[in-house]
């Protein structure tokens, strides 16, 4: 959902990389920063206080989840993070859903009809056919407008370019969809959370750059 504003033709800094499982919990207060005033995550958590004591908790766990199942991309700076599914993620356990479904639900307590209320959104928004899904991507509110979001996302839009597969996000920041626009996103469907924000869905086609 993030960044708002980015321009691409201001990209410098550090090499986009995969992230070492070391360094997720270092990326997790980063993101929690860049959602700070999300209209998705603060519906799910509005208080101030609460959140600044469960969403850096919140976010190594999506972290975990998308690095066990996925990837997680960085740059060498440290700027931002994006946490990216290919079209076949790697299955998890029986055990390590419920220890992250558990994990999220403690650190959420209270919260959880208003999770399940997202949750139900963005599956009925989510697209069946194969894709790569970009769950969630945070720069730092300093290094926004520097190309940070379009090194994080090139890597997987050129793949998804190669293998001729769309790529696929939400956002709930209108702000933003100028943003993903640039980069070839259009949106698909939207949707309203009963009683909360409203959630767009956007697509990527494959360019014609990729092989055929």
């Amino acid at each position: 959902m993030e960044p708002r504003g980015e321009r691409r033709e201001e990209a410098r800094g550090g090499r986009v990389r995969e992230a070492l499982p070391a360094e997720l919990d270092s990326l997790a207060p980063l993101l929690a920063r860049a959602f700070e005033r999300d209209p998705v995550y603060r519906w799910i958590v509005p208080d101030d206080a609460r959140w600044q004591r469960v969403a850096s908790g919140l976010f190594r766990e999506l972290l975990r989840l998308f690095a066990s199942t996925g990837m997680v991309l960085t740059d060498g700076d440290g700027a931002g993070a994006a946490l990216w599914n290919p079209p076949e993620p790697r299955p998890r356990s029986l055990r390590e859903s419920a220890v992250f479904a558990l994990a999220v639900c403690v650190r959420l307590r209270g919260a959880t009809p208003r999770l399940a209320r997202v949750g139900g959104i963005l599956a009925a928004l989510h697209p069946r056919e194969p894709h790569w899904y970009l769950g969630v991507i945070g720069v730092e509110a300093e290094r926004r407008r520097r190309g940070v979001g379009a090194r994080l996302m090139a890597p997987i839009l050129a793949r998804c370019d190669d293998e001729r597969l769309p790529a696929y996000l939400e956002t709930a920041v209108e702000a933003n969809l100028a943003f993903y626009g640039k980069h070839g996103f259009a949106v698909i469907g939207e949707a309203t959370v009963p009683g909360g924000p409203k959630i767009w869905a956007m697509r990527r086609p494959p360019t014609s750059g990729g092989r055929t």
